[in-house]
């Protein structure tokens, strides 16, 4: 068994001596194929990772659904003002089921309250705190650090 294995060796490296230009050319070709592919690869996941933290930093990745605009509006013209129905937690549970799609997140917040005076034990804060129910993913989505 050995000697048929030292037998298929020495024919090998026969066929290589014999057919050096060509083996050197298959090497070669192999071998820009394999940094090509790598190439690509790594290419594609840099753009990748650019253009997400672009989009990430500019805000562009992100909207808001909500009850009624930011924009404060007067009544004095007699118009009517429209009464949007309100958002209940079973609208929000069944958003937070449908939408969800690759590289995004649902954040969700509720003001409670903009004039509130928060306590703990024997500590407490300013009576004009605003108090928020926010998800685990509020803090990433609206760049707030706490530390």
């Amino acid at each position: 068994m050995f000697s048929l294995f030292r037998e298929n060796i020495r024919i090998a490296l026969d066929s290589i001596k014999s057919q050096l230009l060509r083996t050197i050319l298959t090497i070669i070709i192999i071998g820009i194929g394999i940094w090509a592919l790598v190439g690509i690869l790594s290419a594609v996941k840099a753009l990748e990772n650019t253009i997400s933290s672009d989009f990430a930093s500019m805000g562009a990745n992100t909207f808001n659904i909500q009850r009624y605009e930011f924009t404060v509006n007067s009544n004095r013209g007699g118009e009517k003002r429209k009464v949007n129905p309100i958002i209940s937690y079973d609208n929000i549970r069944e958003f937070m089921d449908v939408y969800q799609y690759p590289y995004t997140q649902v954040s969700v917040s509720f003001r409670g309250t903009s004039g509130a005076e928060v306590k703990f034990e024997s500590e407490k804060t300013d009576p004009e705190v605003q108090v928020y129910g926010v998800n685990e993913n509020y803090l990433e989505s609206t760049g707030t650090k706490v530390d």
